[in-house]
């Protein structure tokens, strides 16, 4: 079974984050990984477009990604939407 998740807006810390200003940081990442019902074999998309951001959260994010992936043994997959630069790239 394939899953998407979107990452669509900069990087950044929840504490840097402005009201209304869509942002991307691990506690999103938490919450959205939280949502799926995985299985093994399964492969999640991330649809990234993003001009980058904190490069300290954007490690935070590839490692809680990374290890859920191995975690759960699915396949883990990225695709660029439109812009993938700095950070995003991470």
């Amino acid at each position: 079974m394939k899953h998407e998740i979107k990452l669509y807006g900069e990087i950044i810390n929840l504490v840097w984050a402005e009201e209304g200003f869509r942002y991307i940081d691990v506690e999103y990442i938490d919450n959205e990984l939280s949502k799926l019902s995985v299985s093994p074999r399964d492969e999640i998309i991330f649809n990234i477009h993003s001009l980058g951001g904190d490069t300290v959260e954007a490690f935070a994010i590839y490692n809680k990604i990374r290890r859920f992936g191995k975690e759960n043994k699915v396949k883990i997959t990225t695709r660029i939407d439109g812009y993938c630069a700095s950070s995003g790239v991470i």
